[in-house]
């Protein structure tokens, strides 16, 4: 005889683990459009303060491929780090996936070596617009510095 409660325990389960293992949708703000026909995006949902730097995913959507190694990709997901106070930045984490807007497979993941990456943000520029976003005292995280 099968017990009606472990078979909803083990749904329930398999529900669970499905959903934790289903990354969470992003939300692409576009930043800027380069003359090569790449356009950089920032997820403002992913914004992580905690002790340190803010984190916050960057995409890089490029017009066409780009060769690394025997592979080629489409499309670039990177995790940078800005210290708000002195207006610095590095990439922390560069993911490049075949297909565009983040999607395909994934080819080898690339971390940075440390404090060797830390860049000043330039005055004006658009990752200065995406640091005053996120630098924000609290959400909603937006461009255009409203909210």
């Amino acid at each position: 005889m099968r017990n009606p409660a472990g078979a909803a325990l083990l749904a329930f389960l398999a529900m669970s683990i499905a959903a934790c293992s289903t990354p969470p949708a992003n939300h692409w703000t576009e930043v800027r459009r380069l003359d090569d026909g790449t356009t950089e995006y920032v997820d403002l949902d992913s914004v992580v303060k905690e002790e340190g730097p803010a984190k916050v995913w960057l995409l890089y959507d490029f017009a066409s491929p780009k060769a690394w190694g025997a592979d080629s990709f489409s499309s670039l997901r990177v995790q940078a780090e800005f210290a708000c106070g002195p207006g610095l930045s590095r990439n922390v984490v560069l993911t490049a996936m075949t297909g565009p807007m983040g999607q395909g497979k994934v080819l080898p993941n690339w971390r940075n070596p440390g404090p060797t990456q830390v860049e000043a943000v330039a005055k004006g520029s658009p990752e200065e617009k995406v640091m005053r976003a996120i630098c924000a005292p609290k959400p909603p995280y937006r461009l255009d510095g409203a909210g």
